[in-house]
């Protein structure tokens, strides 16, 4: 069994306690997985009028993907991830690299999971 995170381990706490907790685009399904595997109260929080592509993707770290293992899903994100094997900060204002690590295969061998990105 993989070692969860507080937040893992507190998401699947209010899982259990009825509570499913998710926000933004990728809320309302998360919540509909929540939801179906056991008895909860949802919510989707989002401040925008309405739910559409605003950029990129979602971030995916290994504490997520123990998430989405534990939600069920974490096969099917898996398929439709693009794993990386090298993080790079940028800088918003003038686009200079801040800080870099690497997160291939090492990165994944040591938390169990990998890091991707997924489009909304």
């Amino acid at each position: 069994m993989p070692i969860l995170s507080r937040a893992t381990r507190f998401a699947a706490f209010l899982l259990c306690s009825g509570v499913a907790w998710a926000n933004g685009p990728a809320g309302a399904p998360v919540a509909d997985v929540a939801r179906d595997a056991t008895p909860a109260t949802k919510a989707v929080l989002e401040q925008a009028a309405q739910l559409g592509e605003i950029g990129a993707g979602v971030q995916l770290g290994p504490n997520a993907f123990a998430a989405l293992d534990a939600l069920g899903v974490g096969e099917t994100a898996r398929k439709r991830a693009v794993f990386t094997e090298r993080l790079i900060m940028m800088d918003a204002v003038d686009g200079s690299e801040v800080g870099s690590f690497p997160v291939g295969q090492a990165f994944r061998d040591r938390f169990k999971n990998p890091y991707a990105v997924i489009h909304r």
